[in-house]
């Protein structure tokens, strides 16, 4: 997964704003920067690859970032897993 171009310049925290905002791109650019490292941690606690690819990661991120309960229906929460793609 690729971050889209121009996004590299883009800080952590203009884009946690963003996420807050509700803004889905947002959500894409955090999850593209940080997939390595959610797969590395579920693995870490699953130990095993097939549970640690089920790990619903967007549903992560929404919660990690500060949205609102309910917010990640909005941005498309749980449609994705790690190894999807």
């Amino acid at each position: 997964m690729r971050e889209p171009q121009g996004s590299a310049a883009i800080s952590e925290a203009a884009l946690i704003a963003r996420l807050r905002r509700r803004d889905t791109d947002a959500l894409e650019i955090l999850m593209q920067r940080h997939a390595g490292r959610v797969y590395r941690v579920a693995f870490g606690i699953t130990r095993n690859e097939a549970d640690a690819e089920e790990v619903d990661w967007r549903q992560a991120f929404v919660k990690r970032y500060g949205c609102r309960e309910g917010d990640e229906r909005e941005t498309g929460a749980g449609e994705d897993r790690v190894g999807d793609g």
